[in-house]
């Protein structure tokens, strides 16, 4: 929870600010999803929250093609 939602926003913006915002954003939804998840499947919730966030960066890595947001 504290690389996955920051590497993933790094993939989209190279500004600070909007990269703060954008990780803040993705944690939380990586936490609402986990959450979620952890209760439909009854699985541990840290491991199903970890899953969302690494989830949500390979699709995000998959969209941007891995090209960073400044080359």
């Amino acid at each position: 929870m504290l690389i996955a939602p920051a590497a993933t926003a790094y993939l989209l913006t190279d500004h600070l600010p909007r990269m703060m915002a954008l990780g803040a954003v993705f944690g939380v939804a990586a936490a609402i999803i986990g959450l979620y998840a952890s209760y439909w499947f009854d699985m541990a919730s840290g491991a199903a929250i970890v899953l969302a966030a690494v989830a949500i960066f390979f699709v995000t890595l998959a969209a941007t093609r891995g090209r960073h947001a400044w080359g």
